[in-house]
């Protein structure tokens, strides 16, 4: 995953790839002080969001993921509570 995340790094075209090493540098910093588990989601998450830079990966770092992770609850509770799918269910056009 961090191969991907560099790669998505150095293919930006609006700088020559020589700005971004000081980023790479730190983002494989990051790879060996960090848990690898922790490094790879928030390689994960970088990459979902098209935010490979060392800021982004260090941020989510330092936070554990918890932004994503809380995010993630309340996605899977909201669909938990959302209404089943049923044949005896009416739409809309029933009440026209």
């Amino acid at each position: 995953m961090a191969e991907h995340v560099l790669r998505e790094l150095f293919s930006a075209t609006d700088r020559p790839a020589e700005v971004y090493y000081r980023s790479a540098q730190g983002i494989l910093a990051l790879a060996r002080e960090t848990e690898p588990e922790l490094f790879l989601l928030a390689c994960k998450i970088s990459v979902q969001y098209g935010k490979c830079n060392y800021p982004f990966i260090s941020n989510l770092v330092k936070s554990k993921c918890q932004g994503y992770l809380m995010q993630q609850e309340k996605d899977e509770e909201n669909q938990a509570s959302a209404l089943p799918l049923h044949g005896n269910i009416r739409g809309a056009q029933a009440y026209k």
